[in-house]
């Protein structure tokens, strides 16, 4: 979902209300109570055991000859979450450079869906992986459900899309015994029994958005791109009809359907025309919504509601929340003050309505009287600075008590509070957030990784398995660097922290920069760490200052400034520490001594793009320059001559060794150099930050998607 942008309105609200009352009271209608009791699934009957009979002749698998001509690196099993990589892989060199195979994958991605059956009973989460279904009593993993079957994808493009896309979409159907899964960019959908997790419905022609069933079961919404439509589908003829929507420009990617199956509505997150909504089951397009607001025509829709008994559909905008009173046609607006990014309505009489913001919080309203009425998740909770990062999804579904509860979705987290008494009633933290950093242990032990929600995490490198994880930092962190014996760990923040940690302990030894306080609005954010090859040193770039500072890292202390650059992005020592480079987002390079801070070379890239990636090679005499247009460039490290260019669509570059370099973003590629010739390359989408194991053997890829890529030659 699209986050929100913050625009102050003024609404004469008390004299609004007392106009549009009349034409709200179906809002307030008595709803039917929740039960009582959540009903439980029957697990299935143990099936007879059949006599013995012949052994079967053995099936031929008929994509066999398909996928063994696929490339090397889609063939072959893939490991899941903590399963180790192969032990006896061999180092990636020139002559197997063009089979380089993913090995393992580990993590359950970002949380990209979400919803809860009618019952109270499952969880849905879609991910970059897949589906997740929990019991919602438990939290306990249920099953997993991928974004395609093996046997449906029968191209190697499609097989690709696996692996690179996620769910865009989830929805319960309305009995809870099926479940809808979508990814718009493997463009499928499908419907699964939830007890056993198979098929039950295929459909792969439209590219699906979002999702939502009749209140009876029997029809499917999809919404799609391109998006002047919302396809209905009957899921027992397979049928389907557009509900058609005039004038839209972008793909729907908002759905909300009538609980009495009175109408359907639909929006897109950067279309400022409000939502639409079609009477049902004629399909015409009764009127479209306005975003509320002064200026409505300047805000976009950000998420749609229901209530409970179909009187009135809830649009969150910008800065802005609109109860549309379906049958009387009036709308009435309520002004936010935050940065909106989900809705949710309640059961209640009249409901209390729930918004979702982008700084972690669930604010609690009175929608009728316009009245704020409580905050949750607020700094201060458990964790240190609150459960969730961008609440982007909301649910409300039945407690067994028979109060109500309500889910709240971000990046890596899921909450769940008690809707009447405010308490935090669990936490499901089994996702990641996107990756923005990736350091590996000098001895290849331990990957330490930083996501955008300021978490750190210590995993084993060979298992995946986690070792430790902190909240330290209160904004993204995106600068990591383990020092040469592995023990200590230095990591920086946006939030402009810059910590010492004890990696066996995932303690703080100390605390070079303190984080600004949260509501501080400075671009102190440290960019850049590293350690020199003797450990004597630790080398940090703050943007918003000119000056490198070089740190004891054993006394925590200021050792020298050295002359930087305004907006340094990247820092690199030469193998033998005599050298330090930095660049920043001007395209300027510049080598200096850390001993005397001397200028050794300073140059301009030709293009003038910010730099996102130094590297040097192991005898020091070439530095690798990525920058933003995708460009590497290899220069002498004290002339700054240019020795080859390689068009390489990459922003982060890394030594395999003195012969081969690494370049990642959207694509792996390995190259031989200095001829620059391209060996091998895995063009998948899998944007994020490497690292390549100390024997060359494994490279890492910590994505933007939350998951952890390694690749290697399968022994």
């Amino acid at each position: 979902m699209m986050k929100g942008s913050r625009r102050f309105v003024s609404v004469l609200l008390l004299l609004f209300i007392l106009v549009t009352t009349g034409g709200l009271t179906a809002c307030r209608e008595t709803h039917q109570p929740i039960p009582t009791t959540v009903p439980q699934p029957t697990a299935p009957e143990a099936s007879p055991v059949p006599p013995p009979t012949a052994t079967p002749s053995p099936t031929v698998d008929p994509l066999a000859d398909y996928k063994a001509a696929l490339p090397f690196w889609l063939q072959g099993p893939v490991t899941a979450v903590g399963t180790p990589v192969p032990s006896d892989t061999p180092p990636i060199d020139e002559q197997n450079a063009t089979r380089l195979a993913l090995l393992a994958r580990w993590g359950k991605g970002t949380i990209t869906a979400l919803d809860i059956s009618r019952d109270g009973h499952w969880l849905a989460v879609g991910s970059a992986r897949g589906t997740y279904l929990y019991d919602l009593n438990t939290l306990e993993e249920h099953l997993f459900l991928p974004l395609t079957t093996p046997e449906r994808a029968h191209t190697e493009q499609e097989i690709v899309l696996m692996e690179t896309e996620s769910v865009s979409a989830v929805a319960f159907a309305p009995d809870g015994e099926t479940v809808a899964t979508a990814s718009a960019g493997a463009i499928r959908t499908h419907v699964w029994d939830v007890m056993s997790g198979e098929e039950v419905l295929f459909l792969g022609a439209p590219i699906p958005n979002s999702l939502a069933f009749s209140p009876d079961g029997k029809t499917l919404f999809i919404g799609e791109t391109p998006g002047t439509y919302v396809t209905a589908w009957d899921l027992s003829s397979k049928e389907h009809r557009s509900l058609v929507w005039e004038g839209l420009e972008y793909e729907v990617n908002l759905l909300a359907v009538s609980p009495d199956g009175r109408w359907v509505a639909a929006a897109n997150t950067a279309y400022a025309s409000g939502a639409a909504l079609w009477e049902w089951p004629g399909g015409t397009l009764q009127t479209v919504v306005p975003c509320g607001g002064d200026f409505p025509e300047m805000q976009f829709p950000m998420d749609l509601a229901a209530s409970a008994d179909g009187a009135c559909l809830a649009l969150l905008c910008d800065s802005s929340a609109v109860l549309w009173d379906v049958e009387n046609q009036v709308a009435h607006d309520i002004a936010l003050t935050g940065y909106p990014l989900s809705i949710a309505l309640d059961h209640g009489q009249p409901p209390r309505m729930y918004i979702g913001t982008i700084d972690g919080l669930v604010e609690v309203w009175d929608p009728i009287r316009g009245v704020q009425l409580d905050t949750w998740g607020a700094p201060g909770d458990e964790p240190p600075f609150g459960p969730l990062r961008d609440v982007e999804y909301l649910a409300v579904y039945p407690l067994p008590d028979g109060g109500e509860g309500l889910a709240a979705a971000s990046e890596a987290r899921v909450a769940f509070w008690d809707t009447q008494s405010g308490a935090l009633l669990n936490l499901l933290a089994a996702h990641l957030s996107p990756f923005a950093a990736l350091s590996l242990s000098p001895d290849g032990r331990w990957l330490a990784l930083g996501d955008d929600a300021g978490r750190l995490h210590l995993w084993d490198a060979q298992t995946g398995d986690p070792l430790w994880t902190s909240d330290a930092h209160r904004s993204v962190v995106q600068a990591l660097a383990f020092s040469p014996e592995g023990q200590l760990l230095a990591s920086g923040g946006d939030d402009g922290a810059l910590y010492l940690w004890d990696a066996t302990k995932g303690q703080v030894q100390a605390t070079l920069i303190e984080p600004y306080a949260p509501e501080s609005l400075s671009l102190a954010s440290v960019e850049a760490v590293a350690f020199s090859p003797n450990g004597r040193w630790l080398a940090s770039a703050v943007y918003d200052s000119d000056r490198i500072v070089l740190w004891d890292p054993q006394t925590g202390r200021q050792v020298r400034l050295l002359p930087g650059l305004e907006g340094t992005e990247a820092i690199a020592f030469s193998p033998d520490g005599r050298l330090l480079a930095l660049a920043n987002e001007e395209g300027t390079i510049k080598i200096v001594d850390p001993n005397t801070g001397e200028e050794v070379a300073h140059w301009n890239n030709e293009v003038g793009f910010s730099v996102t990636s130094l590297a040097f090679s192991p005898d020091g005499s070439t530095l690798a320059v990525n920058d933003v247009s995708g460009i590497v460039t290899l220069r002498d490290s004290t002339t700054g001559q240019v020795l080859q260019t390689l068009d390489a669509f990459s922003t982060q570059v890394v030594y395999l060794s003195p012969e081969l370099l690494l370049t990642a973003s959207g694509d792996l590629q390995v190259w031989r150099v200095p001829e620059g010739e391209r060996l091998s390359g895995i063009q998948a989408n899998l944007f994020g930050a490497p690292a390549v194991s100390p024997d060359g053997r494994l490279l890492y890829l910590a994505g933007r998607d939350g998951v952890v890529r390694v690749f290697g030659i399968r022994p």
